[in-house]
């Protein structure tokens, strides 16, 4: 194997735990619909059925919808932004980040969450190549006048490394990938390297090493 010269991370349940308030949760998209009231809870769990079920024509669909719930049902800018500053992040990360800088490796995030918590992971570990699949855009009342989305994740966080690797002059042969879900398998499977951080049963079979921690209590 070559020496390994870009690290790519998911976002949610790699970087940051997977919970709010002492609670797991299955994504932040699921926790603002909750935070939105329990009638986009419901509309959140019907369009997530519908997504699995195939009967959207990609993620990008997808989260449009969701995005059009939070509208809908008034979320706020300052709501996003106090979730986004309570998640924690896992234990290690800074050490993790510093070693891999130490030998000379490039650190990206692909993820297919928001890109506010990407951006907070780039200001606290100045790291140069974040793409994440949804930015709000909000107008002077804190609530929501638009959106940009972006294809990035299942079969287009390989697409997106393909591309970052072609303008770094980097090979799949010279990638690590750590992730945790299902639709990490792709990009997982790309890597010369690839770690499976508390993996989904499903992605265990796309990663190079599978890494189980101790689950977060509650």
């Amino acid at each position: 194997m070559k020496k390994i010269k870009l690290a790519v991370f998911d976002l949610e349940g790699t970087i940051f735990r997977n919970a709010y308030n002492g609670k797991a949760y299955p994504s932040l998209w699921a926790v603002l619909c909750n935070l939105c009231g329990p009638e986009a809870a419901i509309e959140d769990a019907a369009n997530r059925d519908k997504f699995y079920a195939g009967k959207y024509a990609g993620y990008s669909e997808w989260v449009i919808d969701t995005l059009k719930i939070h509208q809908k049902y008034g979320l706020k800018r300052n709501q996003l932004e106090s979730l986004i500053n309570a998640i924690d992040y896992y234990p290690g990360v800074a050490e993790t980040f510093a070693a891999l800088r130490q030998q000379g490796i490039i650190i990206a995030i692909i993820s297919g969450g928001l890109k506010a918590l990407a951006d907070r992971a780039a200001i606290d570990y100045q790291i140069d190549h974040c793409f994440a699949a949804a930015e709000y855009f909000w107008d002077q009342d804190g609530t929501i006048r638009h959106w940009n989305v972006m294809p990035t994740d299942f079969a287009h966080k390989k697409s997106v490394l393909e591309m970052l690797c072609r303008d770094l002059g980097v090979t799949a042969e010279e990638c690590l990938f750590v992730g945790d879900g299902r639709n990490d398998r792709a990009i997982a499977a790309h890597c010369a390297l690839s770690i499976g951080f508390n993996p989904h049963d499903e992605l265990r079979h796309d990663v190079t090493l599978p890494r189980v921690t101790d689950p977060l209590p509650g």
